[in-house]
């Protein structure tokens, strides 16, 4: 038996490298239908869009963002916007983590987006 990566519950052994519980992928499954979604992605449009980081909600869409720390920006104010959570699909590890999980887990990330945060509308302005 495995253990689940967020919270470590008893899971049966998988083949992907990152295994989470029922609970867990249910959770996540929720948070990225209603919240909202931070994900890396190399083939966007069929290569009409660069690569890159896209935060996703359903108030706006998709937005891309140049690196992690913007996009997680833009996650984290949408979020306080909306009440609503996010997810963010980590690609070097391919793991998957609740945006405020990930960024109490990674301080010097945290620190990077708050210091981005007063930035925001100005941004914003710009989409």
């Amino acid at each position: 038996m495995d253990r689940c990566a967020r919270c470590e519950a008893e899971v049966e052994t998988g083949e992907k490298e990152s295994t989470y519980c029922e609970a867990c992928s249910q959770r996540f499954e929720a948070v990225r239908e209603r919240g909202v979604w931070v994900r890396y992605r190399t083939d966007v449009a069929g290569g009409v869009l660069p690569p890159g980081f896209y935060v996703r909600s359903d108030a706006y869409g998709d937005r891309h963002a140049s690196n992690r720390v913007d996009a997680l920006v833009t996650a984290t104010e949408i979020m306080d916007r909306q009440q609503v959570d996010g997810v963010f699909d980590c690609p070097e590890t391919d793991t998957r983590w609740l945006v405020d999980g990930y960024l109490d887990a990674h301080p010097g990330v945290a620190e990077a987006v708050e210091a981005e945060r007063d930035s925001f509308f100005s941004r914003l302005s710009n989409w």
